[in-house]
């Protein structure tokens, strides 16, 4: 039988979960909700699959985040790993597809030499920031810790249903904020708010969006003359694309 223990240090308390009382805990990060001492055979067999996977992910996390790349950006697109409390079906759960972060993190994240991403922002700048009905509160509060404002959004609809406790989602919102005094695209460079995407699997946004990005934020000519990076994808999954600087655990992957 395995035991949910709560340890508390100065700073922190973590929840561990330990498969018999005595032995060594394994680690499931701060932000579990479940009460010290609860035995998980009281608990739903799908939270002690989520419990055990997260205790597998802290265990297999690398040690070291991505390094941030050089320089400073004025477009910033960011699909960030969200970390989700509630049970999730075996099948369909985040940390099955990819390394989640908690909140706190996301908001102060820092690469493995310390630099923090809003040193990596120009002083005027654009964000567009991917966030799942469920995560709207935690993405104003990234906004809010990365130095912009929020200012409207864009909704991709997708051509089948995912999971959901009220709705089956269909829709994921790209919020838009900016820092200063960065411009509006024009009239004619001005896109529906409505994006109309297929589904191409687990947390993959649509190519059309990098692209969307591109004509409302085009590449300075100054810029583009000397070859230089000027979009920043944080989080990225893919390969690099020309312009685009970035970082994650999985980019430059196919």
């Amino acid at each position: 039988m395995a035991w949910i223990v709560e340890r508390k240090n100065k700073k922190t308390v973590n929840f561990y979960l330990v498969e018999r009382r005595g032995t060594k805990p394994i680690p499931l990060g701060n932000k579990n909700p479940l009460p010290k001492g609860m035995p998980t055979t009281n608990l739903p067999p799908e939270w002690v699959e989520r419990l055990k996977r997260r205790a597998g992910q802290a265990k297999a996390k690398p040690k070291i985040n991505p390094q941030l790349p050089n320089g400073q950006f004025s477009v910033i697109y960011a699909d960030p790993p969200w970390q989700y409390d509630f049970v999730q079906v075996k099948d369909w759960g985040v940390e099955n597809h990819y390394e989640t972060l908690p909140l706190e993190e996301i908001k102060h994240y820092r690469d493995g030499e310390g630099t923090p991403i809003q040193d990596k922002f120009t002083q005027n700048a654009v964000l567009f920031l991917w966030a799942t009905p469920p995560k709207i509160r935690d993405a104003m509060e990234v906004i809010d810790a990365w130095g912009f404002q929020y200012i409207t959004q864009a909704v991709w609809i997708k051509n089948r249903l995912g999971m959901g406790y009220w709705w089956m989602q269909k829709h994921e919102i790209l919020l838009l904020a900016k820092k200063g005094n960065f411009p509006a695209p024009k009239t004619g460079s001005r896109p529906p708010s409505i994006i109309q995407a297929k589904w191409n699997g687990h947390s993959k946004k649509p190519g059309c969006v990098y692209r969307m990005i591109e004509r409302m934020c085009p590449v300075p000519e100054v810029i583009k003359g000397n070859g230089a990076d000027y979009y920043l994808e944080c989080f990225a999954r893919g390969p690099k694309r020309r312009h685009w600087a970035g970082f994650g655990y999985e980019y430059g992957k196919v």
